[in-house]
């Protein structure tokens, strides 16, 4: 190999090197990983998850978005016994974001959808969290991969309202953590709890709430050396 090709190579390399030494780089890339390792068949197009989503919460989502697609908003589903106020389901989730994923995709798409978005807000909720406890960056991923794949957010998969409600709980101890800090910190707690609420498992909220002021109440004395 020529001397200058050589020199073009080697630059290439340290470029390569520089980039996968970057923080940002490396959280993404794990996730990717970690997605890939273990959901690798939602990436054909396959669904690997079933219980609660295909009898209960898929059904329901359709049932929400049929309406949505003539204009109406679902208050009454006459469907079930001799019917039920849907909208008062906290359970179907009609009013949480996911909702729109089953109104633009096929079933199979949003549900999957559904389900990387959310490990990705559960992966970089612990990350930030930890963030503010841990002062090294492989602890701080290794401990996010851990709550992705830990057996309370990989069980909520066959559920996808508990899934969508137990993300949020390393996001409320964060901005839990920091309440106090500005009102730009209480808003985005009081919205972390909305999202959890809005979820469709109300219990998580009541968990997240306690958590983060039991977090809050264990590093009140070394608030300042955790958050600088």
């Amino acid at each position: 190999m020529p001397h200058h090709q050589s020199r073009t190579f080697s630059k290439q390399l340290s470029k390569i090197g520089h980039i996968f030494q970057q923080p940002k780089f490396q959280l993404f890339f794990i996730f990717f990983l970690a997605m890939l390792l273990r959901f690798y068949p939602m990436l054909l197009g396959k669904t690997l998850i079933f219980g609660d989503n295909y009898s209960l919460m898929v059904p329901g989502k359709l049932f929400t978005t049929n309406w949505l697609k003539q204009g109406v908003l679902p208050l009454w589903n006459p469907n079930i016994f001799a019917g039920l106020p849907w909208i008062g389901d906290v359970n179907q989730s009609i009013l949480y974001p996911s909702t729109l994923l089953f109104l633009v995709f096929k079933p199979a798409t949003a549900l999957n959808l559904t389900f990387i978005l959310h490990l990705f807000i559960a992966y970089l909720g612990m990350y930030y969290l930890l963030k503010l406890v841990v002062r090294d960056h492989p602890s701080q991923i290794i401990g996010a991969v851990l709550w992705m794949l830990s057996t309370q957010v990989a069980g909520s998969l066959h559920n996808i309202s508990t899934l969508q409600s137990i993300v949020w709980l390393p996001w409320i101890c964060y901005f839990g953590l920091q309440i106090q800090q500005s009102w730009k910190q209480k808003l985005f707690f009081v919205l972390m709890v909305l999202m959890q609420f809005a979820g469709g498992y109300p219990q998580h909220v009541l968990y997240s709430i306690v958590g983060a002021v039991v977090l809050s109440l264990i590093f009140k004395d070394r608030r300042k050396f955790f958050l600088d």
